[in-house]
């Protein structure tokens, strides 16, 4: 696997090793990398609480346990590699997710949890995104993971 999230530092890892990072991983508690985009609205509290870029216009949105959207950070010794999270899933669905849950799901992670920075507007928006029943969501939805199911 070549990793070459970090520009300038690419990392080349055998296969196997991250596989095996993987089996690992889901057999305890991890948590992933959070990603932060900018959006329409808002945006500058979570820019100034995590520390981030103070150039960029915004970071309206911070997606994290969206494995589509982010990455998890595996250890190798000295060596810290970044493998897109969706990997974890589509490798370990029943591992990570349980045989009921998996059987409902398949290998989509049924979870969503999203930061709306609006406090601009005096609120940050929590949501967190559950999908009980994969029919209606695909019938509502433009796509698998559109519907805001519950809002924090």
């Amino acid at each position: 696997m070549l990793d070459t999230n970090k520009e300038g530092n690419p990392k080349l890892i055998e296969a196997k090793v991250v596989l095996e990072g993987l089996e690992t991983t889901v057999h305890q508690p991890f948590s992933v990398v959070p990603y932060f985009d900018a959006a329409p609205w808002g945006g500058q509290w979570m820019k100034e609480v995590c520390h981030l870029d103070p150039a960029a216009q915004n970071y309206g949105w911070c997606f994290n346990c969206v494995p589509e959207e982010n990455s998890l950070l595996l250890k190798f010794g000295e060596d810290i590699i970044e493998n897109p999270s969706i990997n974890t899933v589509f490798r370990h669905s029943v591992e990570l997710l349980g045989d009921p849950v998996h059987a409902r799901f398949g290998g989509e992670f049924p979870i969503r949890f999203d930061f709306l920075d609006t406090i601009k507007f005096h609120h940050v928006v929590k949501t967190l995104q559950i999908y009980t029943n994969p029919e209606r969501r695909n019938e509502q939805c433009l796509n698998s993971f559109s519907c805001v199911l519950h809002a924090l």
